[in-house]
């Protein structure tokens, strides 16, 4: 039988792109959207996931059918998306309620047809960018890591990396991993992709937490999950995580693997946190062993988080070795050619303005840029209403608002704000909620938008 793996994980990385871009285009997060394709589809936030990572074998062709057309019409695929995807589903032995090219014709648009109902779009800023289309404004970062990744594919000399991505929340650490998603598995390379947002529930039971990170990295590789049987032999859980990587992950890697750990720094909630990173730089410090099998594995980590927050020990921190990337927002020429891709719709003039408020953040700045150039807004209205609680970020704003209630941090950030000055364990945390910037000695807010919205409310 042939195996059909690698397509279904291509269409599977095409999939989550095209999710991505409708929580894009509405300006809502992702999980609003896997929430919005429950209700029409009937297929869980949990099970689109995994079929982010790969197709499952048989999947249901009308269910397909559907979710390439809400895709293609909601998230406003290129042509290139959908012939891709058609090709894969022809690839793949699906047969689908019309013809390839007239499906073709659906998706682009060519035929007006009613797929099924959408509500209203709402406005609240995404976390997830759009990287499907032409949009995305590399950075030196981008050029960095994948410079990396494809010299170690080159060499048998260089074992395997440790890249640790360190930004603020909405710097485009998700977005840099999705385009990874897509580039690792053209160097030859298998790729795991883990999102720790999706182990939360699990961060308050040490046992759940290492079987559920066994079984999914089983899972992705597609290989019989061990955990019952490592599990009969009780040791302390990252010994058994090792053995799980030792016995069953490195003999049967045919190439080398890329595991990526997106919102790493979630496991900070987690009192065990200590001992899994210690094992991640114990995984690190492996490859050093001669003809050790370790070499084939490499680790990139996305936090937003400091290092030393996580980990007490600096010597036993993954995040303090290999390459370390640190994700910046936008400069002024970056955002300036983010709003020539959308054909210019904001003047010199009003640009200098909308950069003079965001400070060049990244996701803000798409927003407010796509927002003018689709007509939902202009310029003018757009600068006039930044921080009032019906304007083009409002939703966005009372979001950081709760957040800061339900964590008992907003008096500390207004404080901060006004002294310029807040304890360290605080700044750590405003700064990795990408609110602030500087030092805890001299705090700047990380854009005058969010100064004046907290300021004016203090």
């Amino acid at each position: 039988m042939e195996n059909t793996t690698p397509l279904r994980r291509e269409f599977g990385r095409w999939l989550s792109f095209g999710v991505y871009s409708v929580s894009a285009w509405r300006h809502v997060n992702k999980q609003d959207i896997e929430v919005e394709i429950e209700h029409l589809f009937f297929i869980t936030p949990e099970s689109i996931h995994k079929w982010y990572s790969k197709l499952p074998q048989n999947p249901d062709p009308k269910l397909v059918e559907k979710l390439l057309r809400y895709c293609a019409k909601e998230g406003y695929m290129p042509s290139k998306w959908s012939r891709r995807m058609l090709e894969l589903s022809k690839k793949l032995g699906l047969v689908f309620s019309m013809g390839w090219d007239e499906l073709f014709n659906v998706m682009t648009g060519q035929v007006g047809v009613q797929l099924y109902p959408i509500p209203s779009p709402q406005k609240i800023v995404s976390s997830v960018s759009d990287t499907s289309r032409d949009f995305y404004i590399e950075r030196d970062e981008d050029r960095i890591v994948i410079q990396k990744l494809t010299e170690s594919s080159r060499s048998p000399d260089i074992p395997g990396l440790t890249i640790t991505i360190k930004g603020s929340r909405q710097m485009g650490k998700s977005t840099l991993i999705m385009r990874l998603a897509e580039f690792i598995p053209q160097l030859g390379k298998q790729i795991v992709l883990l999102d720790f947002q999706y182990l939360r529930q699990t961060l308050k039971d040490m046992d759940s937490f290492y079987r559920e990170f066994c079984r999914w990295i089983a899972d992705e590789l597609e290989i019989p999950d061990p955990t019952e049987n490592i599990w009969a032999n009780p040791s302390v859980y990252p010994r058994r995580c090792i053995r799980f990587m030792e016995k069953y992950v490195l003999p049967t890697l045919k190439s080398p693997l890329v595991i990526v750990i997106d919102n790493a720094d979630i496991l900070a909630e987690a009192d065990f946190r200590d001992d899994f990173f210690s094992m991640l730089r114990g995984w690190h410090n492996s490859r050093a062993q001669p003809n050790s099998a370790w070499k084939n594995l490499e680790l990139i980590l996305a936090i937003s988080t400091e290092p030393f927050y996580l980990v007490q020990n600096f010597k036993q921190s993954p995040f303090n070795v290999g390459e370390i990337l640190s994700l910046k927002d936008f400069t002024y020429e970056q955002v300036t050619e983010l709003n020539r891709r959308y054909d210019a719709p904001i003047s010199n003039e009003n640009l200098e303005r909308l950069f003079a408020l965001l400070n060049g953040h990244p996701y803000l700045t798409g927003c407010a840029i796509s927002m003018v150039a689709n007509r939902e807004t202009t310029i003018e209205t757009l600068l006039a209403k930044a921080t009032e609680e019906d304007g083009p970020f409002g939703d966005h704003l009372r979001y950081l608002k709760s957040i800061l209630l339900s964590e008992g941090y907003l008096g500390d950030l207004e404080q901060a704000l006004k002294t310029r000055k807040c304890e360290e364990k605080t700044f750590i945390r405003l700064r990795g909620a990408g609110l602030i910037r500087g030092l805890a000695a001299n705090v700047l807010p990380r854009c005058p938008l969010y100064a004046e919205y907290f300021l004016r409310r203090s």
